[in-house]
């Protein structure tokens, strides 16, 4: 145990050296992607760098206007002189996630996962983050590869996803029925546990998520599992990226915003949304600006959203409208990731 406790600490000293992590997170880089095939190694190479410069640009914006202390600012131990900044989101935690992202569905996946644990362990280990700001790290990793997938389009880079074989019927209601009960499930946990257990379950999930979304993407067959992403995941997706994108919203939601927002936020991920979506399939009345979207989505997603005067107030009312927006314009970017967003223009606009 000495030994272990020793290394570990040598360890983690190395990794918060901004130097050193640096030039590891690079070699790690450089290495995995020269060993990604050829065809689509300079791809990956841009890929990985755009998601990584993503990661300092958010996290840069998000310190300071997050504010979050460090524990040992608040007078915890630590094993190291207590940093300076501030701690949310964990940008270690974040920058060695989005690497590992980067590589699922290849067997480089692997060894960049336990790297990531490791890092963000480290972290935890020295006293210089709470569990929180990691998982507002994972978060925040899963946001910057999302964004990398539209420099790099997805389906240059990750080619190799398999998506649902055709025929198979697309089960919409089920999948949002099940989107409700979970993202509801999540809410109730953050009221009556509290945010911080809420985003410790949701963490997990999430985690498990990206195992199977990995496992998947490397046609790994896994018989009930199969089962479910074929009846639930939308029919134009690789099995699984609807799920992951969704728990991930949930994440940020819980990990990044105040805690009133982020109520409000995880209440528009689960409900209105899903019935935003489930409200417009079909209807004529398409939005002038954006024909993928319609009047009666649009007005279901603000009704639905109401409820969100309970749990936060006048803002909870402007991040339902300011989320309608933004869900409602043609960004090509995931509903799921753009209404915690949403939260972060309420927070700039001064209305938290």
């Amino acid at each position: 145990m000495e030994l272990f406790y020793s290394v570990f600490y040598s360890f983690s000293a190395l990794v918060n050296s901004d130097m050193a992590f640096l030039f590891i997170t690079l070699l790690l880089a450089l290495i995995f992607s020269y060993l990604s095939p050829a065809y689509e190694r300079r791809q990956r190479q841009v890929h990985v760098t755009t998601a990584l410069l993503a990661v300092f640009a958010i996290a840069i914006f998000l310190k300071p206007l997050l504010a979050v202390p460090r524990p040992c600012q608040l007078g915890e131990p630590s094993l190291i002189a207590c940093p300076l900044d501030y701690a949310m989101p964990s940008v270690h935690s974040a920058i060695a996630f989005a690497l590992a992202i980067c590589f699922v569905g290849r067997r480089s996946f692997w060894p960049l996962a336990v790297w990531a644990l490791a890092v963000a362990s480290s972290r935890l280990f020295l006293g210089v983050h709470s569990p929180l700001d990691i998982f507002g790290g994972i978060a925040l990793a899963v946001f910057a590869v999302a964004l990398a997938d539209r420099v790099i389009p997805a389906a240059a880079v990750l080619h190799h996803r398999r998506r649902l074989k055709a025929g198979h019927r697309h089960h919409e209601l089920k999948r949002k029925l099940i989107q409700i009960a979970f993202g509801l499930a999540a809410l109730g946990a953050a009221l009556v546990w509290g945010i911080g257990a809420a985003a410790q379950l949701v963490a997990v999930c999430l985690l498990a998520g990206l195992l199977l979304f990995h496992l998947k993407s490397m046609s790994v067959r896994l018989p009930v599992i199969d089962t479910l992403l074929i009846r639930l995941e939308r029919a134009d997706a690789p099995p699984g990226l609807g799920a992951l994108t969704f728990v991930s919203g949930l994440l940020f939601s819980l990990t990044i915003l105040p805690p009133a927002l982020a109520l409000t936020s995880v209440l528009l991920l689960s409900l209105s949304d899903s019935v935003a979506s489930l409200a417009g399939r079909g209807t004529p009345h398409r939005l002038p600006h954006n024909p993928q979207k319609s009047y009666a989505g649009s007005i279901a997603f603000v009704l639905f959203g109401a409820p969100a005067y309970l749990l936060a107030g006048v803002p909870g009312v402007w991040m339902v409208l300011a989320a309608a927006v933004l869900e409602s314009l043609p960004l090509r970017f995931d509903d799921n990731l753009l209404i915690p967003f949403s939260g972060i223009i309420i927070m700039l606009a001064g209305l938290r």
